[in-house]
C-alpha cells in the first residue's frame, strides 16, 4: 500500500469509522513454475545432492588450502601467486554454487558453467606459463587440471539429473 493510499485510508477511519476491505485472493501457483525453483523431481535426486556435497567439501578444502598459504605456509613448491589469490577466490564461489544447488535454484548450472570457464580459462593461462616461463610449479598446473576436471564432472552430472528429473525419471 502506498503512503497516499495509507493516508486516504486513515482519514476515513477518523472520518467515517473503519474502512472494511476485502482480502486480495490468493493465487496458488505451481511450486516447479517458479523461475528460481528446478522441478520438484530434481530436488529428490540422489545425484544432485551429491553434486552439492562434492561442490561444498570442494569449496571449504579449497578455501583451506589456499587460506594457509596465504597466511605463510609453505607448500613445498614455487607459488604463483595470482594463482593462489584465484583459487582462494574460487573457494568462496564453490562454496556459492553448492548452496545453490542444494537449494536447487537455476542459477547453480549457471553458477557451475562458469566455474568451468574460469577454471579452464586459468588451467590454459598457467599452462602457457609453465611451457615458456617456467614460473608455475608443475604441482599447480596438475592442480588446476584437477579442479577443471572436477567441476566438469560436476556441471554434466547437475545437467544430467535436470535432464532426468524433467523426463520423469528420477532415482530417489
Amino acid at each position: 500500500m502506498g503512503l497516499e493510499q495509507s493516508a486516504v485510508r486513515t482519514a476515513a477511519v477518523y472520518a467515517h469509522g473503519p474502512v472494511v476491505t476485502k482480502p486480495e485472493p490468493k493465487v496458488l501457483q505451481d511450486p516447479s513454475a517458479r523461475l528460481d525453483v528446478v522441478p520438484p523431481a530434481a530436488a529428490r535426486s540422489r545425484l544432485t545432492r551429491i553434486v552439492a556435497v562434492v561442490a561444498l567439501l570442494f569449496g571449504v578444502a579449497t578455501l583451506l588450502a589456499g587460506g594457509r598459504v596465504l597466511l605463510g605456509a609453505d607448500p613445498g613448491y614455487r607459488v604463483f601467486q595470482p594463482l593462489l589469490v584465484f583459487n582462494t577466490a574460487m573457494g568462496i564461489a564453490y562454496l556459492g554454487v553448492g548452496v545453490l544447488i542444494g537449494y536447487r535454484s537455476r542459477l547453480a548450472v549457471a553458477g557451475a558453467g562458469l566455474i568451468v570457464l574460469a577454471n579452464a580459462a586459468m588451467f590454459m593461462f598457467i599452462a602457457f606459463l609453465y611451457r615458456t616461463d617456467d614460473v608455475v610449479a608443475r604441482t599447480s598446473v596438475l592442480a588446476m587440471a584437477f579442479r577443471t576436471g572436477v567441476w566438469i564432472v560436476l556441471l554434466l552430472a547437475l545437467l544430467w539429473s535436470q535432464r532426468q528429473a524433467r523426463a520423469g525419471r528420477v532415482n530417489t
